[in-house]
């Protein structure tokens, strides 16, 4: 019995951990895998990789800018962006790799 009672506590111990996923985050109806690298140097400067972005580039820079605010707030607590490259950046000066991902860079700026 003792077995039992401490294998239904693990068991409920272990299931508290596994709570539901967050969904991920569309923009123009589909996902664009974003990764933010910062130097631990300066956190507020920031390159954001964002995958998948041929399936459309508005998208793509809507999820660019969200990734930008995640980061600058969760580091600084605050979501203003100065860009280098990013989503008011014209046109051509966007380039897509040849794995069809969009590079964007910018710095969080306040505080």
């Amino acid at each position: 019995m003792t077995r039992v009672a401490l294998l239904s506590l693990t068991m409920a111990a272990v299931l508290a951990g596994c709570g539901p996923s967050t969904p991920p985050v569309l923009f123009d109806g589909k996902i664009y895998p974003a990764r933010v690298d910062a130097p631990r140097a300066d956190r507020r400067d920031m390159t954001i990789t964002l995958r998948d972005a041929d399936q459309g580039l508005a998208g793509a820079l809507q999820a660019g800018r969200y990734a930008a605010t995640v980061h600058c707030v969760q580091f600084f607590g605050n979501s203003a962006v100065e860009w280098t490259v990013g989503p008011q950046s014209p046109a051509e000066d966007l380039r897509l790799t040849e794995d069809g991902a969009l590079i964007l860079r910018g710095r969080c700026i306040g505080r």
